[in-house]
């Protein structure tokens, strides 16, 4: 499962012209990110997905879920749900008992993220009305005539912190996987029997690895994106991976621990062309300001026509061509050595997306 990780850090100085998935305009509430420890064994588990389902119904668009099986309760009988992540999640969550689980990674009190369900509610009340100082932005497709996932994540940072760097990560949940469940009969019978239990948030994979990727532009007005491409799997222990019932997460971490912002989404289906808006990412142009050559490289998804332009600040202009590009990293030279020195705009458009870029010419 080949995945493929861009990093694009973008100064003030550099606009986009197409819509950002984040907003950069102003600070956000922070978003709750409720971390369940369970397992298929546990009979008082289900109450705690009960208690998490109503926190989630009451904020639908401030709470993610995420259930995580591990441990003594969760076996490894079909379904299975554990995961390779699992036991060094709940390690470093402290946790003493089951159901249990952590909101934000924070530690709230005594010693450990860990709480009990009992306090999940309160604590997720007082989580949603902090300002959070990273705003966060994601989109998701699956091309499904070849199982490829591609995520992109925003982030602007609206406060400081001292911290010298983030992690970000991507992680792959399912909804609706039927399975047995002690106690969900008598604690959640809304989401089915003993028998027959409907699995909902269930963590399948962590795409950045246990820890996520690091984010080294941290500081008030930074504007970060990542992509990633993950080939999803028929199948992942035994259990079917349907496309309809994927859940995308993305979170940002100071490190280990304390999430400082959380969203999801469900991925969008489509073809290869239903996802070529993600086909021209970590654009650099440079020398910048140039008196002669101006080098541009860039990454591309698929083979695809780029128009590349380059207009004066009238609006008009002054370089236009038109050339296709297989994927992977790609490279163009464009001589400037005739133009008038002053400020340009450099467009790179593939019909669905396009990126603008300051360019200076001395």
């Amino acid at each position: 499962m080949k995945k493929i990780l861009l990093l694009i850090g973008i100064a003030s100085s550099l606009s986009l012209s197409s819509q950002n998935l984040v907003d950069t305009t102003q600070s956000e509430n922070k978003n709750v990110f409720l971390e369940e420890y369970t397992g298929r064994n546990c009979p008082y588990c289900p109450d705690g997905h009960k208690i998490a389902n109503d926190i989630k119904v009451a904020n639908p668009n401030d709470v993610v879920l995420m259930r995580i099986h591990t441990g003594g309760y969760a076996p490894t009988s079909y379904p299975n749900f554990n995961t390779s992540f699992g036991p060094t999640l709940a390690g470093q969550s402290g946790i003493n008992g089951y159901p249990t689980g952590t909101i934000n990674r924070h530690v709230f009190s005594g010693n450990s993220t860990s709480m009990s369900r009992s306090a999940w509610n309160s604590v997720s009340n007082q989580v949603l009305a902090e300002t959070a100082i990273v705003n966060i932005g994601m989109n998701a497709v699956v091309d499904t005539a070849n199982r490829n996932l591609f995520v992109e994540v925003e982030l602007y940072y609206t406060g400081s912190q001292t911290v010298s760097f983030n992690k970000i990560n991507v992680a792959l949940l399912q909804d609706d996987i039927i399975g047995s469940q002690s106690g969900a009969s008598s604690f959640n019978p809304a989401d089915g029997t003993d028998n027959a239990y409907k699995h909902k948030h269930i963590l399948r994979h962590l795409l950045m690895g246990t820890w996520g990727e690091q984010v080294d532009s941290i500081s008030t007005g930074s504007f970060v994106r990542k992509t990633v491409n993950y080939s999803l799997p028929d199948q992942i222990q035994g259990i079917n991976v349907i496309l309809t019932d994927l859940d995308i997460v993305a979170y940002v971490a100071e490190d280990k621990q304390e999430i400082l912002n959380v969203t999801h989404m469900k991925p969008m289906l489509g073809s290869a062309t239903g996802v070529i808006e993600f086909n021209i990412e970590s654009v650099e142009a440079y020398p910048n300001p140039t008196n002669d050559k101006l080098n541009i490289e860039f990454d591309m998804r698929k083979m695809s026509p780029v128009n590349i332009k380059l207009h004066n600040l009238l609006g008009q202009t002054v370089l236009s061509k038109t050339k296709t590009f297989s994927a992977g990293h790609c490279k163009l030279q464009l001589d400037v050595s005739n133009f008038n020195s002053g400020i340009y705009l450099l467009e790179l458009d593939n019909g669905s997306k396009a990126t603008t870029h300051k360019i200076i010419i001395k």
